[in-house]
This record gives structure tokens, C-alpha cells and sequence, in this order.
């Protein structure tokens, strides 16, 4: 919608908005090299479902669209605003956004998520992240795998998912995931005051563990040399998300003119670009036989480097601040349940290596409550609000029709912790995610088998989370190292996150770590004995 066509003649703003061209719509039109077609079946369904004009929703204007339901709403709870609305309206309703007039419709069942997934088509439509689309035009740049859609996301996501999802994918990678995580042990034990308690916040050292793992794995390169460049790659991660989500979310002025908001998140995306350039010149002149590097293995593969730089861009939006606040969850979770933690130290003391050791499959594989521990925490703290895809085709949701070209938003952190999906959702309950509940002594809670639909920590389908496998395998490595050397404590106030475009705690989380000395010179008498 143009600028002009909703302002008086008469305005000086239409004079303005005549010389103004917005941002067309980087939407395709078609979820695939040909448009979805209509099943028999699902013209019948559509025959019979409510019409879309019938779907509740808050009161919508001209211009400013829903815009009134966000007023005096704290724009880092976006949860509480959708869960408000979702007690007037129900599990289904719709908000018409400002200026543009599109309307998107808000999801929060498992059974519509199953049905938008299962009917996506082979080049799922993901709106939103407008402005690095928006920047990406303006200098020419690849979109990659987040902001792009159709033929350019489909030509990098069939080359990238070989070498991110097969079965072994990150065998190549498995000594540098153990060096960063006796990294991070190393920095929690010297960060500690006379009391074992952290004395800056865990995030930050995740981060930093993060960070290190997407360099080594990307590039091939140790660490980064210079504090400050990491400090300040981090900085403007925090920056991108804040502002991605306040450009999203209110009248989008910053399509028609620069503002101050525009031009800082500018700054962020150069900086990203900047060091893209960094990372895949210091991959490419690595010797990849001693040390293996994934930017230089896609190369080979047949990208070209502009879609590596934009895979690496990628690498900062989706793996930094996602990875690095699943784990401070993971580690709240398992303090504030010290009978899970303890039941995932002792599986740690009989399935793990010693610490200088891979932990490599063959472990992983006996790790079972400590994989649940990483997935119950995922349920409960999933790293982003929700999941948005653009419908292809017709299909109906509730028992409304929802026609081709409208958004969908699932908020799937909601989801995952509603009760009509999870027994008992509230609790932390690993036990719901081993294969045997019953026989592992489990609450009759973790008995019942929820919808494949009800977590997806890392979306589903086509365009899931590209570095899912080393998302988990790090949590689960990272967290068996923290556990084999500490017991874990917290005091503090319950854990609160800010929602927005991406998750993280509200206040610093600073834990208590205690050495477990003793512990380990029991197993290491064991092994003694055994070997004797």
C-alpha cells in the first residue's frame, strides 16, 4: 500500500509520500516452482469452514491497524500481549498491521502447527525480517537462509543441509566443541568469588562459548585474538535483535525515510558483513587438512562466496544469543532441580568420558536423560516467540478459512508450555522425553505422548533450524562438562525472560558452582581398579 493512498490530498505528507517509493513486498507469491494445488479432500473442508471475515481479532483502523492492542504493552513481554488476546479471542485470531494492511493471523495449537507445516509446499514463504531484506536490496547483498525465500533460499539450503544434517555431519567438529567447552568450565571456576558464586552473568560466558564454537566450526580459527572484536560482534547481535523487533513491530516510517532506528541497525549489518569478509578469508587460507573448517567445505561444494558471506550473517542472527540462552536455561532448570541434576550426574559419571576426551557418539547414545534434560528445557524456554509462514495455498484452521497469501504466526513458545498440550506443563520433567517413561519410575505426567507439533524449538519441515545437530550436541556437551566438574546451585529470583524476536532472562543469572572433588576421586580410583 502506498503512503499516498491513506493520507488526505490536501497533506503536506502525500505531496512528500508522492517522491517516496516503500519497500515492495519480498514476499513470493508461490511456496514452490509451481503454485500448490487444492486437494479434492481439502475443497470439501474449505466448503464447510466459517468464512476468514468471520475470525475474531482486536479492533483494527485505518493506517494504524491493530496498533491500538500494543499500546502500554512492554515490548519485550510480546507473550503477554498474545496470551491476553488469546484468552478474549481463543486459540485463533487475527491482527491487521499498520500502514500496510496485511493481516496475520495468530496460532497456538499444535493441530493448526501440523497443518501449516503439512501443507507449506517444498519453498516454505517465511516473512519477516523486513529490514535485512530491505538492507540486502540496497547493497546487492544474498538473503541467505533466514530472510531469504524461493529459487535464491532453495539453491543455498540444498547445498548447506548436506553438510549440516546428515548423520555425521559434525564428526570433523568434535574436538572443537571439547575445547570450548573446557573453555568455558575454565572461565566459570576463575570467575568465582569467595563463595562460588559466578560474579558476572552466566549468559555472558555462554555467549562467549558460543561464539567460539560457530568461529572454530565456520572458519577453523582458534578464538577470536582480540576481546574487544568479540565484545563487540556481541554487542551488535544484541543491537540487531532490539531493533529488528521495534522496526517489525510499530509503523514502518523506516521503509519511506532513514530513521535513527534504520541507521543503527544499518550499522549492526555492516559490521556482520564486515566480519562475514573476516571469516571467510581466514577459512579459506587455513590448512583444512589438519583442521577442517565448514565455510571451506562449502566452497568445494559449489557456493560462491557471496552466499557464504551471507551463510555467516546467518551464523550471527540464528546461532549466537539461541544456543547461548538455551544453555543458561538449561543450567537454571537443572539448579533449581537438584534431583534432576543429580540423576544426570550420576549418567554423566557412567556413560561420559573423563574431561581431554570426545565425547563422541557412541556416548551420546547412552546419555539419555541428559539428552531429555535438553529437550524438556528447549519445551519450556524455547529460544524464539514463534514460527510465521506465508500460506501457499487455501486451508482451513480452526474452523475458519484461511485464504492464500495471509501469515500465520504460531507462537509455539507458548505452545510447548500450554497444559493442553503437556501434562503438568509447568515442571521441568525430563522423564516426558525418554522412550519408557513408565519404566524409568516417571510421574504418570510424563507418561503421555504430546503431538510431534506441540515443541518446535527449531521450527519443522523444509526450512528447520539449519544448525540444529550442533545447536543440541553443544548444549548436551557443554552441559555434561559443567556437570562433571560442578554441582550447580541457585538462589536467585525465578527465572523471567524477555520475548521479542528471540528469548533471553530479564536480569543477570549468576550460579554457585561447587567443585566436586570427591566424586571424581572415586571414578578415578574405579577406573584405576578396572585397569589394574
Amino acid at each position: 500500500m502506498k503512503l499516498a493512498s491513506i493520507v488526505p490530498k490536501w497533506s503536506p505528507v502525500h505531496k512528500l509520500s508522492r517522491r517516496l517509493r516503500p519497500l515492495p513486498d519480498l514476499d513470493p507469491v508461490e511456496a514452490g516452482p509451481t503454485p500448490q494445488v487444492v486437494l479434492p479432500a481439502e475443497l470439501t473442508e474449505l466448503a464447510a469452514a466459517l468464512p476468514f471475515t468471520s475470525l475474531g481479532g482486536p479492533a483494527a483502523w485505518p493506517v494504524v491497524g491493530s496498533a491500538g492492542a500494543f499500546i502500554g504493552v512492554d515490548r519485550t513481554r510480546l507473550d503477554q500481549l498474545f496470551g491476553r488476546l488469546r484468552e478474549r479471542f481463543g486459540d485463533l485470531y487475527r491482527l491487521k498491521q499498520p500502514l500496510r494492511g496485511t493481516e496475520t493471523v495468530v496460532a497456538f495449537s499444535s493441530q493448526d502447527a501440523e497443518k501449516v507445516f503439512r501443507t507449506e509446499g517444498i519453498w516454505p514463504i517465511r516473512p519477516g525480517l523486513y529490514p535485512v531484506r530491505m538492507y540486502n536490496q540496497m547493497h546487492g547483498l544474498n538473503n541467505g537462509l533466514l530472510p531469504g525465500n524461493g529459487q535464491e533460499w532453495s539453491d543455498l539450503r540444498g547445498t548447506v543441509q548436506q553438510a549440516f544434517l546428515r548423520a555425521n555431519a559434525l564428526q570433523p567438529f568434535m574436538h572443537q566443541l571439547e575445547t570450548s567447552a573446557a573453555d568455558l568450565v575454565a572461565a566459570l571456576s576463575t570467575d568465582r568469588d569467595d563463595q562460588r558464586r559466578l560474579k558476572r552473568d552466566f549468559m555472558q560466558h555462554a555467549q562467549r562459548a558460543t561464539v567460539d564454537v560457530i568461529q572454530k566450526v565456520s572458519c577453523g580459527s582458534t578464538a577470536f585474538r582480540d576481546p574487544d572484536e568479540r565484545s563487540l560482534l556481541l554487542h551488535n547481535i544484541g543491537n540487531f535483535f532490539s531493533l529488528t523487533a521495534d522496526l517489525e513491530m510499530h509503523i514502518n516510517t523506516w521503509r519511506y525515510v532513514a530513521t535513527p532506528q534504520w541507521k543503527r541497525l544499518t550499522h549492526a549489518l555492516d559490521y556482520f558483513n564486515l566480519m562475514a569478509d573476516k571469516w571467510i578469508t581466514t577459512a579459506l587460507s587455513q590448512d583444512t587438512a589438519s583442521e577442517p573448517n565448514m565455510l571451506a567445505m562449502l566452497l568445494e561444494k559449489g557456493l560462491t562466496r557471496p552466499q557464504l558471506k551471507a551463510l555467516v550473517v546467518d551464523f550471527f542472527i540464528g546461532g549466537v544469543d539461541t544456543t547461548s540462552m538455551s544453555l543458561t536455561c538449561l543450567i537454571y532448570h537443572l539448579a533449581t532441580n537438584p534431583e534432576c541434576q543429580e540423576r544426570a550426574y550420576q549418567e554423566i559419571l557412567q556413560s561420559a568420558p573423563p574431561p581431554g576426551e570426545l565425547i563422541a557418539k557412541e556416548h551420546t547414545g547412552r546419555l539419555n536423560y541428559v539428552r531429555a534434560c535438553v529437550k524438556e528445557n528447549l519445551r519450556m524456554n524455547a529460544p524464539i516467540l514463534g514460527i510465521a509462514r506465508k500460506l501457499g495455498k487455501d486451508i482451513v484452521l480452526g474452523d475458519h478459512c484461511i485464504p492464500k497469501g495471509k501469515v500465520v504466526f504460531m507462537v509455539n513458545s507458548m505452545t510447548s508450555r500450554s497444559g493442553s498440550e503437556f501434562c503438568e506443563s509447568s515442571r521441568f520433567l525430563p522423564e516426558r522425553w525418554l522412550r519408557c517413561p513408565a519404566a524409568e519410575g516417571a510421574p504418570a505426567a510424563a507418561a503421555s505422548a504430546p503431538s510431534p507439533f506441540a515443541s518446535l524449538p527449531f521450527s519443522h519441515g523444509p526450512r528447520m533450524c539449519i544448525g540444529r545437530r550442533l545447536s543440541e550436541h553443544e548444549l548436551l556437551v557443554f552441559a555434561t562438562r559443567i556437570l562433571q566438574r560442578f554441582r550447580v546451585e541457585y538462589s536467585g529470583r525465578p527465572l523471567r525472560l524477555k520475548m521479542q524476536l528471540n528469548c533471553k532472562p530479564d536480569a543477570p543469572i549468576q550460579f554457585t558452582f561447587v567443585e566436586r572433588g570427591a566424586e571424581q576421586a572415586v571414578r578415578q580410583q574405579e577406573r584405576a581398579a578396572a585397569t589394574a
